[in-house]
């Protein structure tokens, strides 16, 4: 699946990066990759261009892997803790 995004407020690509201008624009593109002996892996690939602050485009890719099971994600209730 391609995204494309435009008209962006502007902003930092990272928290302490480079800033990027009102003229970017991000596309992405998601995959989903199903492999039998390792899992489903999802992979985002974004790329950035801006025409103020990014001489070329700036482009990542963020990888994750689906666990097998919830054993890793295992929410619970907050507790009010007193006498600190």
């Amino acid at each position: 699946m391609y995204l494309h995004t435009d008209h962006l407020q502007p902003g930092l690509l990272r928290k302490n990066g480079v800033p990027y201008g009102t003229d970017t624009t991000m596309g992405e593109i998601w995959d989903l990759r199903t492999l039998s002996p390792t899992g489903q892996w999802l992979t985002v690939s974004t790329k950035v261009e801006d025409p103020q602050y990014l001489l070329q485009p700036y482009i990542y890719d963020s990888i994750f892997q689906k666990e097998p099971d919830g054993a890793k994600w295992r929410p619970s209730p907050c507790s009010l803790t007193t006498g600190l």
